[in-house]
Formats: C-alpha cells, structure tokens, sequence
C-alpha cells in the first residue's frame, strides 16, 4: 500500500508521467489485487459502475429538463452510445473512466440543485465532485464550461450578473487544484518530462480540430461506426481504386463525409432553433455548447483517425444524447397527437441500430480475445517459465497487429 501511495504522489521521479490521477491510483490498487484476474468479478464491476452512471444521469437530466419521459431515453442512449461502450468494456479503462464520469454527472447534478436550493453546501459538494472526477482521469476539464453556463443561464432568480460571474469563477478551482497545480509541482521540483499519450499537433491541427473534430463526432455518435468506415471505405474503392489507403479512407474520403452529414445534422438544429421556444431553445443551445467543448482535451493532439479514441466519448456522449432527445421532442411537440409516441419511435431509429453496433464490437473483440487466449495458453505450455528475454514465433492464419493487456492498461504488441 506505502509503495503505491508513494508512487501516486511522487513528484520528484523523472520518469513518472505528469499526469496526476490519485483516485485512479488507489482504486486500481485495491480492485486489482481484490479481483485479480476473475474477469466475471470485473464484469459485474462494470454493471454496477454502468448502472449507477447511468441512475445518476436519469436524475440529473430529469432535474435540467423536468421530464421523466426525456431524461429516460436521454439515458438510454447514452447507455447504448456505440462509441462509449469501451469505456466500461475494457479492463483497463473500467475505473478511471466510469468513475471520473460517475463524479462528472453528480457534480452536474448538484450544481442544478445548488440553482434551485441556493445552499452553498450544494455548490462546495459539486466543486468537490467535480475536483473527485479529474483526480481520476483528467477528460473531464471541460466541466469548467458547462458549470459556468448552467450558473449564468438556468438559475431561476434574479441573481445579477456580476454575483453569477463571481460564483462561475469558483469553478476554477477544481481545474487548479487536481490539473494546474500538480503540474507546476512538476515543474518546481526540476520534472519537464511533458509527455502525452498521443502526438501534440501543431497551429493547424489545433485550428483544424478545434471546429471539425467536434463537427464529425457528432456524426459517429448517432450511427454505427462499423458501418460508417464500411460505407465510407465503399465510397473510396470506388473512387480511388487501388490507390486507397489508410490516409485516403480516413483523412480525405472520412472526414469529407463525416463533416458532410454533420453539416446537415446542424441545419437541422438550426431550423429547429428557429421553431423552437425560448426554453428548448437555451436547453439546445446548453447541449450543443457542451458538446463542442467536451472536445477541448484533444483539439491539442494530432489524431491520424476520424474521430477520438472510442472509450474518451464516454462523456461527450451525455451531451450529443441530450442534444438529440431535445431535437426530437421539439419536432414531435409540433404534433397535436402522439406526441410522446412520436418522441419514443424516433428516438429508438437512433438507440437500436446503435445497440447493434455494440454487439457487433464485442463479437469481434471476444473473437480476437480467443485468438489472443490461443497464443497465450500456447505459450504456457511449452514455456511456463519465463526467462529474461524470450521471444516466440507464431505461424498463423490470421495476420496483423495483435494486442495483450499486460498489467491491465498496459499493452503488450506483438
């Protein structure tokens, strides 16, 4: 325990990353060592953190629109989110990302409750949630931006200006004390190892990502993603011939397409902004807004890919679900019957196909896992002791870029 409580807040070691995720730290700690490798105790691990995500997201919708129908289905597609699923599927994402989600949305909740109550216990509970979720996996620094719209925008009193900027600004702290100040302990203690998981981009990545990267995974957030790289590889064999390659089906073909549907995906927002009332209205409007800038982590990085790493949807997703609900019970409200009918059939064009497209990922994944549990049983029986260095080779069928968890979260290549 000393050994790992020393390492989660070593400051003075050159080779320690800079990140600084002690929650992460200890839980994995204690969950590793409790669970070991009983993958069923895992699975259960990942209902319960799912469930009361998604419990947590019901009540706080439900407290933001004052629907029980809508905050129902809002969570329900942020359940079935094709790209987010990796978040509570994978081992080693399952703590850092559904617990720093779970203190995410509670954080939300409170704040709502800190609007409508005006007890400051609300407001130091939300702050003290929200510093909770980026000591265990820092994609959540954006809650800077919608905490800030939710006090300066939904507060139902008639609290100036200048006292709703003073209480927005409190909402720094969380981003000072768990983001900016353990880097510049970092830094005072001599550590300038700055290295990210992924390749830093340059001035045009940044401007190129700051709008597009947001705009195409609004796309990929409603649809099956298999079937999106299936219909835009399609289109650029058709196009290209045998001249497509990785770059072309992703970076030409991909994103072309991608920011081609978004843009129709905005027209429709914005037609329906202009039929809408002033409370859809704002509640749109909050939706998009969080969604674009839950993207404000990775817009610094380099992203060979159409969009972001699967599992780091997992909070953007609470935005883009809310976002569509809202759409749909906004064109359904101009029924004059069957209005919540229409709310829930079309709401369910969107969750079916996408709880499709989980199930077809978790085939693959459980597929290679047997060819992955293949090489490893293999490798047991003719070597069941390791030396030093040892290298295997493996005639097989099946080629390509095969990948172990060795020590949950770390990767092993082969």
């Amino acid at each position: 325990v000393w050994g790992t409580m020393a390492q989660t807040f070593n400051f003075q070691n050159r080779n320690e990353s800079t990140r600084f995720l002690p929650i992460t730290s200890i839980l994995n700690y204690f969950i590793y060592n409790s669970l070991k490798f009983n993958f069923n105790l895992y699975g259960a691990l990942a209902f319960i953190l799912l469930i009361s995500c998604s419990i947590a997201l019901y009540l706080t919708i439900q407290k933001l629109i004052n629907s029980y129908l809508l905050s129902t289905l809002v969570s329900i597609m942020w359940l079935t989110n094709n790209l987010a699923y990796q978040s509570f599927t994978w081992i080693g994402a399952l703590v850092p990302s559904m617990v720093a989600a779970l203190f995410f949305i509670l954080g939300l909740y409170l704040l709502l409750l800190f609007n409508e109550n005006k007890s400051n216990y609300y407001l130091l509970a939300s702050l003290l949630l929200f510093t909770a979720s980026l000591l265990s996996k820092e994609y959540g620094v954006f809650y800077v931006f919608p905490s800030i719209a939710l006090i300066l925008f939904f507060r139902n009193d008639k609290l100036n200006i200048i006292k709703r900027i003073i209480i927005s600004t409190l909402f720094l702290i969380p981003l000072a004390v768990s983001f900016i100040l353990p880097r510049a302990l970092y830094l005072m203690s001599g550590q300038s190892n700055f290295a990210p998981s992924i390749n830093p981009g340059n001035r045009g990545d940044l401007i190129y990502n700051a709008f597009l990267l947001p705009a195409k995974s609004l796309f990929h957030t409603y649809f099956s993603s298999e079937k999106i790289h299936e219909f835009v590889y399609s289109i650029s064999r058709t196009t290209f011939g045998n001249y497509t390659d990785g770059f072309i089906v992703h970076r030409i073909v991909g994103d072309a397409f991608s920011i081609l549907i978004s843009f129709y995906i905005l027209l429709v927002i914005g037609l329906v902004l202009s039929i809408s009332n002033q409370e859809n209205r704002k509640l749109i409007l909050f939706s998009l807004f969080s969604f674009f800038a839950s993207f404000a982590p990775f817009i610094v990085f380099k992203h060979i890919g159409p969009i972001i790493e699967p599992r780091f949807y997992i909070l953007p997703a609470i935005f883009s679900s809310l976002l569509a609900i809202l759409i749909i019970h906004s064109l359904a409200s101009k029924l004059n019957i069957f209005r919540q009918i229409s709310t829930i059939l079309v709401a369910s064009l969107l969750i079916v196909p996408n709880i499709n497209g989980v199930k077809k990922m978790l085939a693959i994944d459980i597929k290679t896992g047997g060819y992955r549990r293949g090489i490893v049983n293999t490798i047991k029986e003719i070597k069941p002791y390791l030396g030093k260095n040892s290298v295997f080779y493996f005639y097989t069928d099946h080629t390509g870029f095969w990948e172990f968890q060795s020590g949950f979260g770390q990767t092993l290549a082969v």
